[in-house]
């Protein structure tokens, strides 16, 4: 299982990562991200990473500036055991 950076960040850690990228983005530029909705059940796990779930309403928090379009995505891994992700479409406010 692939982890992204935003899911080994705190909540204010990824917050402040996304304000910086504000500065990085064009007008109208867009992020898009996939974020833990869920525990990562312990089979699937990477020795000496420690991962991060996120709320939905933390969504708002650390996407703040940013109009964005959320969605639940299920993805089934080894013998069909689901993990829950938000799949996330943020474009730059200007």
């Amino acid at each position: 299982m692939a982890v992204s950076i935003l899911e080994c960040l705190s909540l204010e850690e990824a917050g402040l990562l996304l304000k910086k990228a504000k500065g990085w983005l064009k007008s109208d530029g867009r992020i898009f991200a996939k974020m833990l909705a869920q525990e990562v059940p312990s089979a699937f796990e990477h020795p000496g990473v420690e991962t991060k779930t996120y709320l939905f309403e933390d969504l708002a928090i650390i996407f703040n500036g940013y109009e964005t379009g959320v969605a639940a995505v299920a993805h089934y891994m080894g013998n069909f055991t689901p993990v829950s992700y938000w799949i996330i479409s943020a474009t730059k406010v200007s």
